[in-house]
């Protein structure tokens, strides 16, 4: 299953755009600001590496949020 990572300080757009994807058959993981969505990533790459899981193959990340933006 297709691995997506939704990073957005907004609450309701995690939330809506999580649904639109789970409604087309991926698998959503989400945060709601930037150190959330690192350690998501630090997390999944530690599964790549014992052969548990996959990376993810999209990241949307909001370009602009309070504690750390996108770029």
């Amino acid at each position: 299953m297709t691995q997506i990572l939704v990073v957005d300080d907004e609450p309701m757009n995690v939330a809506v755009l999580g649904a639109m994807l789970e409604s087309k058959g991926f698998e959503i993981d989400s945060a709601v600001c930037g150190e959330g969505g690192l350690e998501l990533v630090r997390d999944r790459s530690d599964l790549v590496k014992r052969g548990q899981g996959q990376m993810y193959k999209l990241i949307l990340l909001d370009y602009s949020m309070p504690d750390m933006d996108g770029p």
